[in-house]
């Protein structure tokens, strides 16, 4: 049960830095348009 706990933390975790690299990726053509 707490490996399943620990695999669903990690799951969110990831999802979350998926968001994150989603958002520098459009700030950073934002960025380049502005230029």
């Amino acid at each position: 049960m707490k490996l399943f706990q620990t695999q669903n933390l990690y799951q969110i975790l990831r999802s979350d830095f998926n968001f994150l690299q989603f958002i520098f990726l459009l700030l950073g053509l934002g960025r380049t348009r502005l230029r």
